[in-house]
């Protein structure tokens, strides 16, 4: 990393001299350096530097106007030093490329291919729709999730609740009806046993799930093990079919914007196959792209599998290599597919809803029951 021979008023990366720098700072410093910035602020980004590229705004100019707008203190940092290598003749897209942890591939490519075409501000635009168009996804899969995870998380504190404070209470309680020859409800007897579990052996369950955890963590980080797992998940009965449906909205929205901004069909699927998380999908790719560069047809390497690629997508391919229109026909497949996600995922939440509040009674309920029943059946002897 080159750092600048004059100084500059703006924070660059790679020209701090730590030894000035307190500890806090240092460590302010790393915390910021390695922190993710939202989609919502690339977007941001995205879209206010193309509308002032259009404007006849000069790039290096314009990027620290944004940066001193940004409310990402990483972003600000990042484009303060983007801005300093285009200053000294760097491609706009090559300073990008530096930061591979702040834009991904396709981002890169579609910048680079406008400043080939000189239609920079065009590409920028559509980079912002794109970037913006996952952020409200990702968005609404969220809200989707928030309810039952906080139905869940609330039940969890209902437990330990019953279990730190009310069972010992009624474990003393129980004691005093045992002695007097009254035998415990079931009920009660399952709690109080639960009780014992977790009190006595809390430490071996920790320790049981930091193992399970540690042995998946690894596993899922070998390429065998990453395969097995994404495709598990791929075919969970919900999660799984929602999950495919994102991927292929994802890699159709690539294909389109990469296609439309003059990339190569090869060059493009490369950069899919790198922003694309899932590993079967990835393999897919990079098989599309070798079937490809031998003379064969997108639509008809994704037709042999249709699992991860459905008939609908490989139909809509077809017709658009067949009339040269690939890029529009994958843009109208990404707008269908995005409104069958949010129709899904509207479905799923109606359904969810009344369940997760049967669910939490259910549970309550049985709480209760554990916890009474020996007071009813006592006061029904007396």
């Amino acid at each position: 990393m080159e750092s600048p021979q004059t100084p500059i008023p703006e924070i660059v990366y790679g020209v701090y001299d730590n030894t000035r720098l307190s500890v806090w700072r240092q460590l302010n410093d790393f915390f910021i350096d390695h922190s993710r910035v939202s989609l919502k602020e690339k977007s941001y980004f995205f879209y206010l530097l193309s509308v002032m590229v259009d404007s006849g705004v000069p790039l290096i100019q314009s990027l620290r106007i944004v940066a001193r707008r940004t409310e990402s203190e990483r972003l600000r940092r990042v484009l303060f030093t983007v801005a300093y290598d285009v200053e000294k003749g760097k491609a706009f897209a090559d300073c990008l490329a530096r930061f591979p942890d702040v834009f991904e591939d396709f981002e890169i490519g579609v910048i680079r291919s406008g400043e080939v075409s000189g239609h920079l501000d065009r590409m920028l635009a559509r980079l912002a729709t794109e970037v913006e168009d996952a952020y409200d996804l990702q968005s609404q899969l969220w809200s989707a999730a928030f309810y039952p995870i906080t139905v869940f998380g609330v039940l969890l504190l209902v437990g330990f609740g019953v279990m730190t404070f009310l069972v010992p209470k009624i474990l003393n309680f129980s004691q005093d009806l045992t002695g007097s020859g009254h035998p415990l409800p079931a009920a009660t007897q399952a709690l109080i046993t639960a009780q014992h579990i977790v009190s006595g052996y809390w430490w071996l369950m920790a320790l049981g799930v930091l193992a399970v955890y540690g042995t998946w963590n690894f596993y899922v980080k070998t390429g065998t093990g990453k395969l097995q797992w994404d495709m598990f998940v791929l075919k969970l009965p919900i999660i799984g079919m929602l999950r495919r449906k994102v991927y292929v909205l994802r890699i159709i929205r690539l294909l389109a914007i990469l296609l439309e901004s003059g990339l190569p069909i090869l060059t493009t699927l490369k950069m899919v196959a790198r922003s694309v998380p899932n590993e079967a999908y990835r393999l897919k790719l990079w098989d599309a792209m070798s079937q490809v560069q031998q003379g064969g047809k997108l639509h008809a390497a994704f037709q042999d599998s249709p699992f991860l690629f459905p008939e609908e997508i490989t139909s809509m391919l077809a017709i658009g290599e067949q009339s040269a229109t690939i890029s529009q026909s994958a843009a109208r497949a990404a707008t269908q597919y995005e409104k069958e996600i949010k129709y899904m995922l509207k479905k799923l939440t109606t359904i969810f809803e009344p369940a997760l509040i049967i669910i939490a009674g259910v549970f309550v309920a049985l709480m209760a029951l554990a916890v009474l029943m020996p007071i009813f059946d006592l006061t029904s002897q007396i």
